[in-house]
């Protein structure tokens, strides 16, 4: 046997060595890919949360500076109202040296105009407003921002004082603001961020960089949407720039609008860390790719030429080619799975035939259920099979195992049938040899090999087969040949014998099944029947107020459908219909189906589920489609208003209509935990109300007319938890 070339030019090596990739590389990529993934966006959000966690931080930084510069233009005043001021130098060496640094300039403005300079100068004298006025009549510090200068906004504090034995005034400082915001020769910011100042209406106070005019709109904006983090992204230069915003409350200090600190940071900055793994990635997926080539060519060549070989081998078995021998010394399990494949073609020359022959018995076997017909199959088709001289079946009456009735073929297509009853202890040697009995002349023949025995033959082979654990019958393959017994020594079969053994345990198997089969086949329908009642008495017994209505419900439907004299399937389908129409109450808990009480309208919601659930549970018992449409619309009302699809008339199946009146009538004469059972009178009287809306007419006046009203007819009231049938009807169908 030649095996194709080298391992990755062959179909399979290629398949093998796509499977190795795959299955290493599939995963590591996908891996990589997820930590790729993961460690970006884990630096993108620790950078967003240091950004928010910094930008508070100089909001409340600021904040403290501010009613620290409070305190000290405050403590400026007293000192005014205290010692007064006569000239510049006078209020520099009292005033200007404890404030210098957090203020640029300060000035007093008396009420006449008076203006004395503390220290600095102020260029521009801002405009005060009425509420800025009014809060510095109450004595307290005013906050101002002045756009109108050249140059940045300024930052002022005013408070009212009043000079020693003069006018009263306006304390007037100009706020530092490398002291106030850290910016400028007092960098106080986080590496790699920039700071910006906002007021409510988007005006920029403070920055630390050069801002578009946008940006105190995209503040102002994130902070009135409240976001939790209040973060967006905008683009500078072409970059990308996360920024976080923190609102600094200040009318409850100064009465002023509100400023919100902008903190930003490049995009860049934030996942610079990810660069390095980026470099990484690729070097560390293209080692894997070469680790897993090379791992997968040495696997690959240890097993691709066993597999190759056996491949070639059993193409020549597919070809019927049986004498194949495939030559493997890999020492492991390649090396026996060829031993094993060589042993097995050297049999399947020899049972290629036999199976043949055997698939023709057992598809005719199998296919029928009639015993003659079983047996003319197997005794036509057995000489085909084995090299005996005769057979004979023998089938054991199922309801007396005594009693079996022999079939042999005396002539081609002429079956003899001879009946016979075996002795007890024949019996039981079939049961203490339940796979094979042998038996020779050196013996006395048991009364099932008599028509065989007629032949003139010698030695038989006896092949009991049981159905259940009960003894059915045998099948005997009589041979004229027969080996010499030895002394004191039990007689054995003849190697022609043992050779027809593994095929006459088929056989006898077969049989067994065929005749199994047939019995079934009589049994099911009773079978069927019995499990539906059960089936329905389970759902039934869920509540012991439901004992047995599925049962009487059924009793009701078929009277009325004899009354209609629907046909044979029509009255199938319905029975089975109403057995199983309350199967979808399984879904519905007890508490509800036993409540004493009024339902809630959620209670009776879960209840008219159970139509649409009992469908639902059917539905994949293919030979029980027809029953679905019956179970749904048993509750369906003729003139509209049932459920669960508010069907109208004929739209309602037939079957459910009947079904309906039975239900309805059987539910009402029956004792419920809300409620007694009605007298039957009261509950036709109902029934025939509603003839036209909620039943259909046309089958009130059966249920009426050939059904409640005839003599034979009896009404018995269900007792509560009784399965007896609340209603027995003459003969009931």
């Amino acid at each position: 046997m030649k095996v194709e070339g080298a391992f990755l030019k062959s179909r399979v090596g290629r398949r093998m060595f796509l499977l190795f990739i795959s299955c290493a590389l599939i995963p590591i990529m996908i891996l990589a890919a997820f930590s790729f993934t993961q460690v970006t966006g884990q630096l993108e959000r620790s950078g967003q949360r240091r950004l928010q966690q910094s930008a508070k931080a100089l909001g409340m930084g600021i904040l403290e500076r501010l009613k620290y510069l409070n305190t000290e233009i405050t403590m400026a005043g007293h000192n005014l109202a205290q010692y007064g001021a006569v000239t510049a130098t006078e209020n520099t060496d009292r005033s200007g040296r404890f404030f210098r640094g957090q203020f640029r300039a300060m000035t007093w403005l008396g009420r006449s105009g008076t203006a004395v300079g503390m220290f600095g100068h102020l260029d521009h004298m801002p405009v005060l407003s009425q509420e800025a006025l009014s809060r510095i009549g109450l004595g307290k510090a005013v906050l101002l921002v002045d756009y109108e200068t050249k140059t940045a906004p300024r930052v002022l504090m005013a408070l009212s004082t009043t000079l020693k034995k003069r006018e009263s005034g306006v304390l007037l400082g100009e706020v530092d603001p490398d002291y106030l915001f850290g910016i400028g020769t007092q960098d106080t910011l986080p590496p790699m961020t920039e700071l910006c100042v906002v007021d409510e209406a988007g005006k920029i106070i403070a920055s630390s960089h050069p801002v578009p005019a946008t940006l105190g709109d995209r503040a102002r904006t994130a902070v009135k949407k409240g976001s939790a983090s209040r973060q967006f992204v905008w683009e500078k230069e072409g970059q990308a720039v996360l920024s976080s915003c923190w609102s600094v409350f200040l009318k409850s200090v100064f009465s002023a609008p509100n400023w919100t600190v902008v903190l930003t940071q490049s995009k860049a900055d934030v996942v610079a860390p990810v660069t390095y793994f980026k470099k990484v990635f690729p070097l560390t997926v293209l080692i894997s790719f070469f680790l897993v080539v090379f791992l997968s060519m040495v696997q690959i060549r240890r097993s691709l030429v066993p597999l190759e070989r056996l491949k070639e081998g059993s193409r020549l078995v597919g070809q019927g080619i049986f004498d194949v021998q495939v030559p493997v010394s890999s020492g492991d399990e390649f090396e026996e799975l060829a031993d094993a494949f060589n042993d097995m073609s050297e049999k399947l020359e020899r049972q290629f035939s036999t199976l043949k022959t055997l698939g023709d018995i057992s598809r005719a076997v199998v296919s029928s259920v009639d015993v003659k017909t079983i047996v003319q199959t197997i005794l036509h088709q057995t000489p085909l099979l084995f090299s005996c001289n005769y057979i004979c079946v023998g089938v054991a009456d199922p309801n007396d195992g005594s009693v079996w009735e022999l079939y042999s073929e005396t002539e081609p297509d002429d079956v003899n049938v001879e009946r016979i009853t075996i002795q007890e202890e024949e019996a039981e040697e079939l049961r203490q040899n339940p796979l094979w009995l042998y038996i020779d002349h050196g013996r006395s023949f048991p009364s099932y090999v008599g028509p065989v025995l007629q032949q003139g033959l010698l030695s038989f082979l006896v092949l009991s087969y049981f159905i259940g654990d009960r003894l059915s019958g045998a099948v005997t393959l009589g041979y004229k040949d027969c080996p010499e017994p030895k002394p004191n020594r039990r007689a054995s079969p003849s190697r022609r014998i043992q050779k027809d053994m593994p095929e006459a345990m088929q056989l006898r198997d077969q049989v067994a099944v065929a005749f199994s089969n047939a019995r079934l086949v009589q049994e099911l329908e009773t079978l069927n029947w019995g499990t539906l009642r059960a089936l329905a008495r389970a759902v039934d017994a869920k509540s012991p107020w439901t004992a047995g209505h599925s049962e009487r419900v059924t009793q009701w439907a078929l009277a009325i459908a004899d009354a209609m004299k629907l046909g044979a399937k029509e009255t199938n389908i319905l029975r089975r219909a109403a057995l199983l129409h309350d199967i979808g109450k399984i879904g519905v808990p007890a508490a509800i189906l036993d409540k004493p009480a009024k339902l809630t309208d959620r209670e009776y919601e879960v209840i008219k589920s159970h139509p649409r659930l009992g469908a639902r549970i059917l539905e994949p018992i293919k030979a029980y489609a027809d029953t679905i449409p019956i179970v749904l619309q048993h509750h369906e009302q003729f003139g509209g208003g049932g459920y669960p699809d508010g069907l109208v008339g004929d739209e309602i199946c037939l079957g459910a209509r009947i079904l309906a009146v039975a239900d309805v009538f059987d539910a009402l004469v029956s004792e419920r935990p809300y409620r007694k059972g009605w007298e039957v009178g009261k509950a036709v009287d109902l029934i025939r109300k509603n003839a036209g809306t909620q039943f259909d007419p046309d089958i009130v006046d059966v249920f009426l007319a050939a059904v409640v009203s005839k003599k034979k007819t009896t009404i018995i009231p269900m007792r509560t938890g009784s399965l007896v049938p609340s209603v027995i009807i003459g003969k009931m169908p």
